[in-house]
């Protein structure tokens, strides 16, 4: 039942994300971004009993939500959508607005409280160790645009360790972590290209 999940398992979601807090915030923005308005479009579908079409939106946000942590409104989805699925069920009618009733309650004050996080302070590390080798700062460059080009997640240590290794060089390295951690990877390739 949905009541009983939290609407936010922070845990969960930051894992998901290799523990990239910043990410997991941009994540919650483009989601409120996203499914803002969804509820009016599944009421809208239920309404003109396009069932197929409710389904389809509210399935898509039981999958995001389940990645993301949103535990209260995954299960809210899950409960709407197993309704949906019996569109001939003379019970329907009765469920489902009920089911629809939950989901906004559930999607809004998800939407709240993710528009509310902030990440935490963590605690810094240490710098890591700069290495002045030419083959060092090579690898870090490759492995970076590999990373890059193939849309892969680079975990915050193994991108710390990297750019580390870039420090020496003519590379804007502050440029690049926030081209990376923006997902803006056009520009990320373009500076690690310049040097």
């Amino acid at each position: 039942m949905a009541e009983n999940e939290p609407l936010l398992d922070l845990v969960f979601a930051t894992k998901q994300l290799g523990g990239n807090e910043e990410l997991l915030k941009k994540m919650f923005g483009k989601f409120a971004e996203q499914y803002a308005d969804s509820v009016q479009t599944v009421r809208d579908h239920v309404d003109e009993k396009n069932y197929d079409g409710a389904k389809r939106i509210i399935h898509g946000i039981k999958g995001v939500s389940g990645n993301l942590g949103l535990r209260a409104l995954q299960h809210a989805c899950r409960d709407a959508e197993h309704i949906l699925l019996k569109p001939d069920d003379p019970t329907l009618d009765s469920h489902l607005a009920q089911c629809i009733d939950d989901f906004e309650r559930l999607l809004y004050a998800t939407l709240n409280e993710i528009q509310s996080y902030e990440p935490g302070e963590s605690e810094e590390a240490e710098a890591p160790v700069v290495e002045d080798s030419r083959q060092a700062v090579d690898e870090a460059k490759s492995t970076l645009l590999k990373a890059i080009e193939n849309f892969q997640f680079i975990s915050p240590p193994e991108l710390k360790e990297l750019l580390g290794k870039l420090q020496s060089t003519s590379i804007d390295v502050a440029g690049l972590e926030k081209a990376i951690n923006d997902l803006d990877y056009t520009l990320a390739k373009n500076l690690l290209n310049e040097s």
